[in-house]
């Protein structure tokens, strides 16, 4: 007599939790301000080797502080340092909520419906991506050319 199969976890599911937990772990251990961050009360130094070097900003400047104000709620001061940080805390919630929709169809349909749910997140991940790189390339032209 055979013995019966452990069903696996789909890649899909243990991505998107990976995700989420990574989100949680961040809101709970960095605070930030718009001057600083600090990881379990410590200030995280470290300055902008581009912007040490050009004496421009990086597409990415601020963008440490704006994810994790975005996780704590201070949306107007994280859109202020740079957009792109709450479209990316957005970005990933909805991606590992989308992983998780294709975990369980993968689970729960047959493979021509399971390969069309990972077309539809395949495309929603590039359109999130689409989005930040021009949400990170206009801000930074906008700080370039208005200091």
């Amino acid at each position: 007599m055979a013995a019966p199969q452990a069903r696996s976890v789909p890649a899909a599911a243990v991505v998107a939790l990976v995700m989420l937990v990574q989100l949680a772990l961040a809101g709970l251990l960095l605070r930030a301000s718009e001057l600083g961050v600090w990881l379990a009360g410590i200030p995280l130094g470290g300055a902008c080797l581009f912007r040490q070097r050009t004496g421009l900003p990086c597409p990415t400047c601020g963008m440490t502080r704006s994810v994790v104000l975005s996780l704590h709620g201070h949306l107007s001061a994280a859109l202020r340092l740079n957009p792109a940080g709450p479209l990316w805390v957005l970005a990933v919630g909805v991606i590992a909520v989308a992983l998780l929709w294709l975990s369980w169809r993968q689970r729960t349909c047959g493979p021509a419906e399971a390969q069309a749910a990972a077309r539809w997140v395949r495309v929603l991940a590039l359109a999130h991506g689409g989005a930040l790189g021009l949400v990170l390339a206009f801000h930074w032209v906008h700080a370039v050319l208005h200091g």
